[in-house]
């Protein structure tokens, strides 16, 4: 049973996270494990709708912060912090007592205060200048005001008329129009500003969501700090050198060689290289998915100690088969289910499983997992309508609960995986859907790629194709369903790669490199 003086020397690890945490099985594996084996952990995350500002969850606290509307003021919130930590922002306190050097103290600590409510208070202005004068607000103070009828005059005219006139009624009129002419500016220079965040590539906008995150950290006054993929290395960096802390970042993929989509990937890789190189450096602990990539940090950034923490499941005791899918799904009993799970994204390679479905005799497909785009699926969907596949060969099932995907797993014959060499980091790929059909016992039919080309060679698990050719892959997915010996083989090997291939493994080379990490 811990103590309260247990409690005071536990560690507070504070992991940043660029997504609301929701559906981050690797990001919640590694804080439930440091929980359990005595750190505090905090994870930093956005916030999205319909989400708890604050939960905990196994004994991780999950903050989720708003990235700031206007940036400026998000980062002159921030930049008082990283100069001042909490616990650290001087107070105007006036030291008793004369003498030369209790005056010059005085005047340091009033200056440095002054300092740092300058830079908080001039957010405030800022947000006030670019953020209320907004089309809505607009429209009801000419409508209040009713100066609706001025927007044409023009104020030569009126300022002679007032001069002659000298009525009331004419200053009314110049005060109104000067009014509305003061809120067309004010929109002008809103409209060019909102031209200018929205235009701005997507990585620097990632960049500046680092300052949001880094203020909620901050404040958490963590004595460790770890980043979550390369787009929030850039404020574990910051927090690391402010606060002379232990950083630790973990790249769940190959980030300069990710999946992209029609985003320029040179663009890309001019804004995030020299981010990563640079920090990557400054990091005590670097920590990957797959040995490939473990292989190419080392190389790239002339480290030998990056740490290879596989995204597994923990073990689980194999589920009993059963006919989930089939029940829901009204696939008939002659045919074998080959399951795919996970993101329904680009270069998922899930076009070319619908290509392929035209040319399957034997064998079923269920599409399953949440949509990132549903658009894309409308269009995958219309896809296997136009070939004549979708509700015989091609099925969809939404994603479910991750507590209730070994179960479904278990419900399908195969698993596939036909992942599209589409980049560097998917040649590196050893995703966890993998993984959970070896858990379940589920031989696979997976691209032929790198690592999972080492992971079939050494444990045996399944087979592979050519995930560019449709014909290939349904040539394939039909023999391996067919010859039930090489499949109860496979499943059987599955199972035995299963204890090796789990968390509670993966989670002492986790526990081991926190436990170097340097003392703060």
């Amino acid at each position: 049973m811990n103590t309260p003086e247990m409690d005071l020397k536990k560690k507070r690890v504070v992991m940043l996270l660029m997504n609301p945490c929701t559906h981050d099985t690797r990001v919640m594996k590694e804080a439930t494990s440091l929980t359990k084996n005595g750190y505090e952990v905090h994870i930093v995350a956005l916030m999205k709708p319909n989400l708890e500002v604050e939960e905990v969850i196994d004994g991780v606290t999950i903050h989720r912060v708003r990235p700031a509307f206007v940036r400026l003021w998000c980062i002159c919130r921030v930049l008082p912090m990283l100069l001042f930590p909490p616990g650290k922002i001087p107070n105007i306190a006036v030291r008793k007592g004369g003498g030369n050097k209790s005056t010059v103290r005085n005047l340091i600590v009033c200056i440095r205060n002054i300092f740092v409510r300058f830079f908080q208070y001039i957010g405030i202005i800022l947000f006030f200048l670019f953020i209320v004068p907004v089309w809505g607000f607009t429209r009801l103070l000419i409508f209040i005001f009713k100066i609706k009828n001025y927007k044409n005059n023009d104020l030569k005219p009126m300022l002679v008329r007032l001069a002659s006139q000298k009525s009331v009624g004419e200053l009314k009129r110049l005060v109104g129009a000067i009014f509305l002419r003061g809120i067309k500016w004010m929109i002008r220079i809103t409209r060019m500003y909102s031209l200018v965040l929205g235009t701005l590539p997507y990585s620097f906008r990632l960049h500046s969501i680092n300052f949001d995150l880094c203020e909620r950290a901050l404040l958490l006054r963590p004595d460790i700090i770890q980043s979550h993929d390369c787009n929030t290395i850039l404020g574990g960096a910051m927090i690391k050198k402010k606060l002379s802390i232990p950083l630790v970042y973990d790249s769940h993929e190959l980030y300069l060689e990710r999946n992209i989509g029609t985003r320029s990937r040179w663009w890309d890789k001019k804004q995030w290289s020299s981010i990563e190189k640079k920090c990557v450096k400054k990091c005590d602990v670097v920590m990957t998915v797959s040995q490939g990539i473990v292989d190419h940090l080392n190389n790239q950034y002339d480290r030998d100690d990056v740490v290879l923490v596989r995204n597994v499941q923990p073990y689980h005791a194999p589920p009993e088969r059963n006919d989930l899918l089939r029940t829901e799904l009204g696939i008939p009993d002659d045919k074998k289910i080959g399951l795919y799970v996970g993101a329904i994204t680009f270069n998922r390679g899930v076009e070319e499983l619908i290509k392929a479905a035209d040319k399957l005799k034997n064998t079923a497909i269920v599409i399953m997992g949440p949509a990132i785009n549903p658009h894309y699926v409308d269009e995958l969907r219309a896809q296997a309508e136009k070939l004549g596949v979708l509700g015989t060969t091609i099925f969809f099932r939404g994603p479910v609960e991750p507590s209730q995907v070994l179960e479904y797993v278990a419900s399908a014959d195969i698993g596939v995986v036909p992942t599209q060499a589409c980049c560097l980091s998917y040649e590196f790929e050893s995703s966890n859907k993998i993984f959970h059909c070896v858990m379940a016992g589920v031989p696979l039919a997976m691209s032929n790629h790198i690592e999972k080309r080492i992971l079939q060679e050494t444990y045996g698990i399944g087979v592979l194709f050519d995930e560019t050719d449709p014909t290939n892959i349904a040539k394939v997915i039909d023999d391996f369903v067919l010859d039930e010996a090489k499949t109860e083989n496979c499943a059987n090997n599955c199972l035995e790669a299963a204890k090796e291939l789990c968390w509670e493994k993966e989670e002492q080379r986790l526990l081991g490199a926190f436990k170097r990490l340097p003392t703060s």
